[in-house]
């Protein structure tokens, strides 16, 4: 599989699921869990976290395979709200605008109204890591911490 095809599925998967109002499985892998499913002919994507307002998550996708479906790339997120004023519905419209430059969370910037979204990170699909704030006015609401890469 080429890193664009990974890439391609990857984003199709995150706007399906979590970041784009996905149906949340009915019976979750581990008790308490949050699961987000998304699969197509060659490909399999799971998204599954635990908490609310403190949370951790792995994202991850495997290859199908003529036996088996083959683990090829994660990446784990713990992160926090730090305030009432945090609002979901913003954090997803961020994480949908994610691009295929950086297909980790969302933009480096995104903003709307009094909210402010910001991400950073370095390294390629490869090998990563990053974080992700969200600013109410001028006051830090949410914050994410991320990493991960290719599973060989």
């Amino acid at each position: 599989m080429s890193e664009w095809q990974a890439v391609d599925f990857l984003l199709r998967a995150k706007r399906q699921t979590y970041a784009g109002n996905g149906g949340e499985e009915k019976e979750p892998c581990r008790p308490g869990a949050h699961d987000f499913r998304y699969e197509e002919e060659d490909y399999f994507y799971m998204d599954t976290y635990l908490g609310g307002r403190l949370f951790t998550g792995e994202e991850a996708v495997w290859q199908k395979q003529e036996k088996a479906a083959v683990p090829i790339w994660s990446m784990n997120y713990s992160g926090r709200t730090l305030a009432d004023s945090f609002d979901t519905g913003f954090l997803k419209e961020a994480l949908g605008l994610v691009d295929e430059k950086k297909p980790f969370r969302g933009p480096a910037l995104y903003r709307k109204g009094e909210y402010l979204y910001h991400c950073s990170s370095c390294g390629s699909l490869e090998w990563f890591q990053g974080q992700e704030e969200i600013y109410y006015g001028t006051v830090k609401i949410y914050e994410c911490v991320f990493h991960g890469g290719a599973v060989a």
